[in-house]
């Protein structure tokens, strides 16, 4: 979908560079810009621009996205309730990817043992 709507712009930019003369130069960076974000998407690669760091992909297609799906960061006793740890579960890509271990027994509820907010 997200390669779709990038094609989109891409086609109006291209109308806009033929009939709006004074403007080309600027359209033409934006038309650049849409290449990159074009080339990520294809390759299936994407960045965090905050921290300039490769964000991981699960093989379902889920971003991993902050430092909290990273290996070992949390465990039950970080959260106060359960609704909060299942969150960050489902988040870091759920029974596909659980890096923090919080479902142990794999039925996709996490910290059952934390009351419900």
């Amino acid at each position: 979908m997200r390669t779709v709507v990038i094609l989109v712009l891409m086609a109006i930019l291209g109308v806009m560079f033929y009939f709006w003369k004074a403007a080309r130069i600027y359209i033409a960076g934006l038309f650049i810009v849409l290449v990159g974000a074009l080339g990520l998407e294809l390759s299936g690669n994407d960045w965090d621009l905050s921290t300039f760091e490769k964000i991981e992909k699960t093989d379902g297609g889920t971003w991993l996205i902050g430092e909290e799906c990273n290996k070992d960061k949390f465990n039950c006793s970080n959260f106060e309730f359960q609704d909060d740890a299942q969150d960050l579960f489902e988040k870091c890509g759920g029974l596909e990817n659980d890096p923090n271990g919080l479902d142990r027994d794999k039925d996709g509820l996490v910290c059952e043992a934390l009351p419900s907010k």
